[in-house]
């Protein structure tokens, strides 16, 4: 158990009224949108993790995130969502503390699982996902991999310790405006792992979860004819090899897509 003064070492959350703060985070931001484009990470994932010519071999790949047989016809299947979670160790910690346990329930007795949840009724349970989505901003104010490592990676993996036995929980990060003020750099460098060893389909693993996805965009078959989605997009265009993917596995749905403001 971590004591106070290893507590103490973590970071704390981020001074948004800062004003030296503040002009910083305006200069990198003013810096992304220039030259953001000539630092784009996706051109090299793209290259480092090709998408097949071959017709069989590109259904594969469009698919190789495969969640679909994980439960049987009119059983739920259970996704955990968290975003904005690099601010500081108090809120990151809090919310993997949340995610990690194996059930939340309402208010009433409850065995196992932490009770007494706002807004859930009492006798209702949510069980623990078996994926985890990062939607956006895993790091403030600005990506480095020791920010990655301290306020996000630890905080989760305080959380859940890995575990034997327990089975791992599969995490994929959709990047934010904080993490593309490097281009991507260090947010592939900690989330898209997986390309070094493809077969295996293994990222960074934290605690008892576990990165999986080869670059910053991906498509994620679930049971019940369900795909979650992640065309990555930065303040200029939209990752061409993302949009070949999603355009293979529905033409009408991006077409849609293309088609509104997204």
């Amino acid at each position: 158990m971590a004591t106070e003064e290893d507590l103490g070492s973590y970071p704390g959350m981020t001074k948004w009224f800062s004003p030296r703060l503040l002009v910083w985070a305006a200069y990198r931001d003013v810096a992304a949108k220039i030259f953001g484009e000539y630092a784009d990470r996706r051109t090299s994932q793209h290259l480092a993790d090709p998408i097949p010519a071959d017709p069989a071999q590109r259904k594969a790949f469009a698919e190789r995130y495969d969640y679909s047989t994980e439960a049987q016809p009119g059983e739920p299947f259970w996704v955990d969502f968290a975003a904005d979670l690099g601010d500081g160790f108090d809120s990151t910690y809090a919310i993997a503390y949340l995610l990690s346990a194996d059930k939340l329930t309402g208010k009433g007795p409850a065995k196992e699982g932490i009770e007494g949840i706002r807004g859930l009724p009492g006798g209702h349970e949510l069980p623990h996902g078996r994926l985890l989505l990062f939607g956006g901003d895993q790091i403030y104010p600005w990506p480095t991999r020791e920010a990655y490592d301290e306020r996000t990676f630890s905080p989760y993996a305080l959380a859940l310790p890995q575990s034997p036995t327990a089975p791992r929980r599969d995490v994929f990060a959709i990047p934010g405006n904080h993490d593309w003020y490097d281009g991507l750099n260090a947010f592939d460098d900690q989330f898209c792992r997986a390309r070094a060893g493809r077969s295996q389909r293994l990222g960074r693993q934290f605690g008892n979860f576990q990165t999986c996805q080869h670059r910053s965009s991906f498509a994620i078959k679930l049971p019940h004819n369900w795909w979650i989605w992640a065309p990555t997009s930065s303040s200029t265009m939209c990752s061409t090899p993302a949009s070949s993917i999603i355009s293979r596995l529905s033409p009408t749905a991006w077409e849609r897509m293309t088609s509104s403001s997204f």
